[in-house]
């Protein structure tokens, strides 16, 4: 099993978001945020090219930039709970099983945003993005090869996190200034 960080930062903080990785990168492992290069996969996943060994996954949405950190493969995913048209979505992106689950509870957007953060953390895991086609899993289900894990935030937004196997998950939602590091 797998442990994680997850790093979360408040949008007005005037730091760009390469700063914000490489600070919350540099606090999780303890090296200098110069040593951090993020580059991406020819399939567009980011990682750090002079820290492969660091594996992390952003997300950003309403209020928040977040990273998700660990020493193996990882996807995340935050989202603000937005008035939308859930049904419409749901039907265009979402499996049958799915669909169905939805109708049954009402389409609670609460209930919907957990449906939606837990596809996007899986296809940011798999690094294959929306590539991969939202439809053509279920996260209602066990997926082979990765676990799920939905992480309590605050009222009004949904997190989770995707890996091989989960073990603890840590949040840090301090601003990390200068002197943290």
């Amino acid at each position: 099993m797998s442990n994680f960080s997850v790093y979360i930062f408040d949008m007005h903080n005037k730091l760009s978001e390469e700063e914000r990785l490489y600070r919350a990168a540099s606090h999780y492992s303890g090296l200098a945020p110069d040593v951090f290069c993020k580059v991406k996969t020819k399939g567009g996943k980011p990682f750090f090219q002079n820290a492969p060994h660091i594996k992390f996954s952003i997300s950003h949405s309403g209020e928040y930039w977040a990273c998700a950190f660990g020493a193996t493969e990882v996807g995340f995913d935050i989202q603000e709970h937005k008035r939308c048209r859930y049904r419409d979505i749901a039907r265009r992106f979402f499996n049958l099983a799915e669909n169905e689950h939805l109708e049954a509870c009402g389409y609670a957007p609460g209930e919907f945003y957990r449906i939606w953060t837990a596809k996007e953390s899986y296809i940011k895991f798999t690094g294959r993005g929306l590539s991969q086609g939202l439809a053509t899993f279920s996260v209602l289900s066990p997926i082979e090869g990765a676990q799920l894990k939905h992480i309590p935030f605050k009222e009004g937004y949904s997190m989770c996190i995707c890996a091989e196997k989960i073990g603890e998950v840590l949040l840090n939602t301090e601003n990390l200034n200068p002197a943290d590091i």
